[in-house]
């Protein structure tokens, strides 16, 4: 009932079900996982982000981490990101996707020569990804022009 509260957006009543639910169950994994999605619809980001870590405990296979940080890379707050997203490469080093999520938050960073390296990471891993290929060859690019320009364009 409460995922279909949140979908009408009835986040009161939503929230209503997801935490009776919780006080019941505190570690339903996937309690907490769509309480922590309605409260992002929500805006409610601080209180999603407490939900979500409650989720990172229990989390058998990485997807509470990469929610958390797609969430905290959505607000700013990079460096969280890319330590949620390191924390899933650390048991999942075969994971091209958690590689580019990573290598897009040194995007946002402005972090080119650490988001190419990345990006050749995941390229390394997924040789059939068309998509990540053309981003990183866009980031070297990009880093060849800020090089040249920042030697005056000689």
């Amino acid at each position: 009932l409460a995922n279909a509260y949140s979908a009408i957006t009835q986040y009161a009543t939503a929230n209503e079900y997801f935490e009776n639910v919780l006080m019941l169950k505190p570690d339903y994994y996937q309690g907490l996982i769509c309480y922590a999605i309605s409260l992002c619809e929500q805006d409610r980001d601080d209180k999603a982000i407490e939900i979500y870590k409650k989720a990172v405990a229990i989390d058998e296979n990485n997807n509470a981490k990469i929610l958390l940080g797609n969430l905290y890379c959505s607000i700013g707050r990079y460096d969280e990101a890319i330590d949620m997203y390191k924390r899933v490469l650390q048991t999942d080093s075969n994971n091209a996707s958690t590689f580019v999520l990573l290598a897009n938050t040194y995007v946002l960073k402005d972090e080119l020569k650490l988001a190419i390296k990345t990006y050749k990471k995941a390229i390394d891993i997924d040789k059939d990804n068309d998509e990540t290929k053309l981003i990183y060859l866009e980031m070297v690019d990009e880093f060849i022009n800020r090089k040249f320009a920042a030697r005056g364009g000689v």
